[in-house]
């Protein structure tokens, strides 16, 4: 049985993560950040006949993400459920996505294999950079720009939509954006996408085509890593492919877990 949660079921989710958040960071973030009374985020649970936990998925806007670290009881239900909510992506570890991926490529979906890493140590070969936090409109509108040239992104969103989301997201005090210029211009990205007390996990990592081969997104990461290690914070990260493998590498990442999400191709 799926059932739409409230806060009265908060200590229950959390019991069920326990230690094994880095398996699902968003999730897990966003559910300590909003609770159950905000507008844009949803949370449901899939539970046995004797109210025991298989499943979590939490809906931020048109995103989802599950945990079903043992499996679904139901997949079926699972993936009438994802179907009903039709998010733009759903991402979880591929255990938990793999048995929804069948039925769910009839519908438009496409699986992307992906890493879950954790900010290890600083490296001996990269040095700080300059950086500034994004401020203003104009600075979303670029920083939209570069990630939508990116195949990564442009396959899941429509022009201009990831700018707003991450301009949204700072004016609310709900994520950081930090940028590198050259020449008068913003060519390198990566914000802080979700965040709490204990950790914090990093996400659009991205650098002007003009721009790339120079090291500067590698050294973001790590600018912006040591300025949350020295915070307390456990930092986190994920990838998509070989190259951003490479660059959270340089900038002194280690591999954690795998990851994936299930993405509905914008054309």
């Amino acid at each position: 049985m799926i059932i739409k949660c409230t806060a009265a079921d908060s200590r229950k989710i959390l019991g069920f993560i326990g230690e094994d958040h880095c398996r699902c960071l968003y999730l897990y973030m966003d559910l300590l950040k909003y609770g159950f009374d905000t507008p844009f985020v949803s949370t449901w649970r899939q539970e046995s006949s004797d109210g025991s936990l298989a499943a979590v998925w939490l809906k931020y806007h048109s995103g989802m993400h599950v945990y079903a670290p043992r499996g679904y009881i139901d997949v079926e239900e699972a993936t009438r459920f994802v179907r009903s909510e039709h998010p733009a992506m759903l991402c979880g570890v591929p255990d938990a996505l793999n048995p929804l991926e069948k039925d769910l490529s009839e519908d438009g979906y496409a699986f992307l294999d992906g890493t879950v890493c954790k900010y290890h140590c600083p490296p001996n070969t990269l040095e700080i950079i300059d950086m500034r936090m994004a401020e203003c409109e104009t600075d979303f509108v670029r920083i939209g720009e570069m990630l939508y040239a990116d195949e990564e992104y442009s396959a899941s969103y429509k022009p201009g939509e990831l700018a707003e989301q991450l301009h949204e997201r700072q004016r609310l005090g709900q994520g950081r954006s930090y940028v590198v210029e050259r020449e008068g211009q913003i060519v390198a990205h990566v914000c802080i996408a979700a965040e709490c007390e204990r950790f914090s996990l990093l996400s659009g990592a991205v650098t002007d085509q003009n721009w790339r081969r120079r090291g500067l997104a590698s050294r973001l990461i790590f600018t912006v890593a040591e300025v949350l290690r020295k915070a307390g914070k456990e930092l986190y990260s994920l990838y998509y492919n070989p190259t951003a493998k490479a660059m959270h590498g340089r900038a002194g990442f280690i591999d954690c877990c795998a990851w994936g999400r299930l993405y509905l191709k914008m054309h």
